[in-house]
C-alpha cells in the first residue's frame, strides 16, 4: 500500500494530501482507512459507489468522466503496473482484473487522482459518517432489544424483502470474480416461499419466486439477526437471514449511471425499474 502511494506520488510529481475509499463495505473501505492512517493521511467523508460494487467501471468518477489515470497496481511480491492510459473503461477493468488474477488473487489498486475542490462535486459525500450512524443504530436497537434489521431499514428507508435461511450456494470464480447463486428458503411469515440472488462480487439481482424484487445498482443486502451485514464469503447453508433492499444513490439512477451499472451491463435482457416499483 505504501508503495503504491509513493509511486503514485513520484508520478504525480506531488503530495496526496487525502484519501477517498473507492466504496462502502467490503475491504476496500477499511484498507483506504488502513492506508491514511499508516500515513498519516486524513480520510474524506465520502467514497465513489454510495455502495459495494464489483467493478471499477462502478464509480462516480466514471460517471462523471474522470479518468482512472496515473493508476497504481501493486501484487503484494511487490510488482508494480502504473497505467498512464487506456482504451476505454472496460479494457482498465481487464488490465487491472488480470494483473489480480495472476498475482494470486491479490493486489493494491491507487487511482483516479483528483484535486481536493473537485471531490464534493464528483464523489459521494457522508458515505462513511452515514455508515457509522447505521451501525449505531443497529447496535442501539440489539441493546433494546427491538429488531435490529427493523433498524436498520428504518434508517436506510429499505424494504424488506424475505426472510427466512440459507438453503444452497453455488458460487465460482470467474476471470477474477465471484459469480453464482445464492439460495433462500422461507419461513414464519415467509413460509412455503423462496428467494434467490445472481452475485457478481456484490448481489446484483433478487428473484422471490419467478418475480425480479430487486436489481442493481439498488442494493440487495443480506443481514444476520443482528442486523449485521452476510458477506458471500460468510455464507453457510441453514444460515438464518433477512433479505433486504435499499434505493441506490440518486447518481445511479441517471441513464449513465443505469447503463454501467443497470441489469443489461450484466447481460440480463431487462431493464432497470427502481426497487420501489418492484417490490408493489
Amino acid at each position: 500500500m505504501r508503495l503504491a502511494l509513493e509511486t503514485l506520488e513520484r508520478r504525480l510529481k506531488r503530495s496526496i494530501s487525502a484519501i477517498i475509499p473507492t466504496e462502502v463495505g467490503g475491504g476496500n473501505t477499511a484498507t483506504a482507512l488502513h492506508l491514511a492512517g499508516i500515513s498519516s493521511l486524513p480520510v474524506i467523508d465520502a467514497d465513489q459507489t454510495g455502495r459495494s460494487a464489483p467493478e471499477l467501471v462502478h464509480s462516480s468518477y466514471q460517471i462523471h468522466e474522470i479518468p482512472a489515470t496515473p493508476s497504481v497496481v501493486v501484487d503484494e511480491l511487490g510488482d508494480v503496473i502504473v497505467v498512464d492510459a487506456y482504451r476505454n473503461a472496460a479494457h482498465y477493468e481487464k488490465i487491472v482484473r488480470n494483473f489480480a488474477v495472476l498475482a494470486g488473487g491479490s493486489t493494491f489498486v491507487i487511482d483516479s487522482p483528483i484535486e481536493a475542490r473537485e471531490v464534493p462535486r464528483i464523489a459521494i459525500m457522508n458515505s462513511m459518517s452515514r455508515a457509522m450512524e447505521l451501525g449505531e443504530s443497529v447496535e442501539e436497537a440489539g441493546k433494546k432489544n427491538s429488531d435490529p434489521v427493523q433498524a436498520a431499514l428504518e434508517f436506510l428507508g429499505g424494504f424488506r424483502l424475505f426472510h427466512g435461511y440459507i438453503q444452497d450456494f453455488e458460487l465460482r470464480e470467474s476471470e477474477g470474480f465471484l459469480i453464482g447463486d445464492i439460495r433462500f428458503k422461507g419461513i414464519r411469515d415467509w413460509r412455503d416461499q423462496s428467494f434467490r440472488i445472481w452475485v457478481k462480487n456484490e448481489n446484483i439481482i433478487g428473484w422471490r419466486g419467478n418475480r425480479v424484487v430487486a436489481m442493481a445498482p439498488d442494493l440487495i443486502c443480506v443481514l444476520d439477526e443482528k442486523g449485521c451485514g452476510i458477506t458471500n464469503s460468510q455464507l453457510r447453508r441453514g444460515m438464518k437471514a433477512s433479505v433486504i433492499g435499499v434505493r441506490a444513490e440518486r447518481i445511479w439512477r441517471t441513464a449513465k449511471g443505469i447503463k454501467l451499472f443497470g441489469p443489461r451491463h450484466f447481460g440480463f435482457d431487462f431493464d432497470y425499474v427502481p426497487i420501489e416499483k418492484c417490490v408493489k
